[in-house]
């Protein structure tokens, strides 16, 4: 698994993260950043790239310093039974809570901003990231 040590956190290098994680024939779709907890065990919390294809969610935790990644996981989208999303004016924010099958939950943080320096689309592809998920649920 191509686990890259990062100088700096950046929009080529979320890129290169996930797409490494795709199997032949697969296409990236809705990559952002973000902040990613996980509760239960074992527990995960960070800033991490998210990312989906047509039938897997991607996720790439990094270290607590972001510089390296710390795992990676697919979850096959028929997976995610639940869903919650809020949003927060004040730290202009979207709040996701996604419930799995197994009964794991998970909470993803992302800026509804476009991100300082190279994080471009960053509110489009979580807008379109929101629209996937909700199009499993449906």
């Amino acid at each position: 698994m191509f686990k890259p040590k990062i100088n700096i956190v950046t929009n080529e290098v979320m890129l290169d993260t996930l797409t490494s994680m795709l199997v032949e024939g697969e296409t990236l779709q809705t990559p952002f950043y973000a902040l990613f907890e996980k509760k239960g065990r074992p527990k995960h919390n960070g800033f991490c790239f998210i990312g989906t294809t047509k039938s897997s969610l991607l996720l790439a935790l990094l270290n607590t310093h972001a510089n390296n990644v710390e795992w990676t996981s697919r979850i096959p989208l028929e997976e995610i039974n639940k869903i919650e999303i809020k949003g927060s004016s004040f730290f202009k924010q979207i709040i996701i809570k996604i419930a799995f099958n197994e009964g794991n939950d998970v909470l993803i943080r992302a800026s509804t901003n476009d991100l300082p320096g190279d994080f471009i689309n960053q509110s489009c592809h979580l807008s379109d990231f929101i629209g996937r998920l909700h199009a499993i649920l449906n």
